[in-house]
């Protein structure tokens, strides 16, 4: 799947979950400073991943994960193993 393709699904789906605007969804927000996704949300955005890409992503993926743009990377890596 393209990297163009998982953001935007992960935007979909992450502004979906958590209410979040399409206009704060830029590739380097910050999860937790531009997007206010906290360490409890974390395990949401975790279900979130899986129930819309079909990966699991460990709790170190998580913690690893700064921005949307990180978080793709990682999706797009569990994907193409």
């Amino acid at each position: 799947m393209p990297q163009d393709d998982i953001y935007e699904r992960l935007t979909r789906a992450i502004g979906e979950e958590f209410e979040i605007g399409v206009e704060a969804m830029r590739h380097e927000a910050a999860l937790h400073a531009d997007l206010g996704i906290d360490s409890l949300d974390m395990v949401d955005l975790a279900v979130v991943v899986e129930r819309t890409f079909g990966v699991r992503l460990s709790k170190e993926d998580m913690v690893s994960a700064r921005t949307l743009e990180d978080l793709a990377g990682l999706i797009r890596s569990r994907l193409d193993e």
